[in-house]
């Protein structure tokens, strides 16, 4: 379905868990072949590892990435949900974290990769006083870096080779940001180093426009609270208080010259600018029929 396709392009995730430890990652792909399915177990898996069983359904592209992997491998019986209990477990846990880091973001489902993948992340490296998690029972060593909430606001520091022309010398070497997750290399190697987006990038595109991440190392929490920077416009988007062609691709053109467009606000004074807004507003809502048709 093209609605659920992120914004890499993705369509399926393949969630693997390893059982001894408890640790899980999520793995999108747009398509669902035996290549992608053996780059991601190499991407989880480190050479020493030692696998004794992978445990999987019977999808094709799965029995061909064991064979092709050489490992030992069980497949569930089919229509028998206590042979896959933990798959189910583990992959409903995966989408009830993604929904929530959106929700609390106020991100557009089109980010939803990044949103698993840091679901994941917060479930390896979280845990209480009195155990060890996952990270450290596979790794045998805490987790180096912070744990910072999805979506939250950050400040990310964009060095001199990233200078654009629009920056001046001695603008801030930092930027704005909203935080998106941290870069896992192969055989799950974190080499501190995050994913943000630029958030007046973010604030200056539609709510469904795809904004590329940046990668950085280095960055920092402002002071005080977590902000959540994006969730505002969220709420308004899902209460019904921005109209709905504010954030589509091509907003419709107003038939009556007297109603201006909210966009042609920013230049009115602010007695000119209520009148304009209240005129755009009643425009909306008496041509709604058409619109929806």
């Amino acid at each position: 379905d093209d609605e659920e396709e992120a914004i890499d392009g993705s369509r399926n995730a393949l969630v693997i868990k390893d059982i001894a430890t408890d640790f899980r990652y999520v793995y999108p792909s747009a398509r669902k072949t035996t290549r992608d399915c053996v780059l991601a177990l190499k991407h989880f898996t480190r050479g020493r590892d030692d696998i004794g069983v992978f445990y999987s359904d019977n999808a094709e592209e799965l029995v061909k990435a064991a064979s092709e992997l050489k490992w030992r491998h069980v497949t569930s019986v089919p229509y028998i949900s206590k042979s896959n209990a933990q798959a189910e477990r583990s992959i409903r846990s995966v989408l009830d974290g993604t929904r929530i880091n959106l929700e609390q973001a106020g991100l557009h489902h089109t980010y939803w990769t990044h949103a698993a993948r840091h679901c994941c992340m917060a479930h390896n490296i979280l845990g209480d006083q009195e155990s060890q998690t996952p990270w450290q029972l596979r790794f045998d060593e805490k987790f180096k870096g912070p744990m910072i909430p999805f979506g939250v606001r950050v400040d990310y520091w964009t060095g001199p080779k990233t200078k654009t022309k629009e920056k001046l010398k001695f603008d801030p070497t930092s930027l704005p940001g909203v935080f998106l997750g941290y870069k896992i290399h192969p055989e799950f190697s974190w080499r501190k180093e995050f994913l943000v987006l630029p958030l007046k990038e973010v604030m200056d595109n539609n709510f469904d426009s795809s904004v590329p991440w940046v990668g950085t190392n280095k960055l920092a929490l402002p002071d005080g609270d977590f902000v959540f920077p994006l969730k505002e416009r969220y709420n308004a988007i899902r209460e019904g208080r921005i109209p709905c062609y504010m954030i589509s691709d091509d907003p419709p053109k107003p038939e009556d010259e007297d109603a201006k467009p909210v966009e042609e606000l920013i230049d009115k004074g602010p007695m000119e600018s209520v009148k304009a807004l209240n005129d755009a507003f009643d425009w909306y809502f008496s041509n709604a029929n058409e619109l929806f048709e």
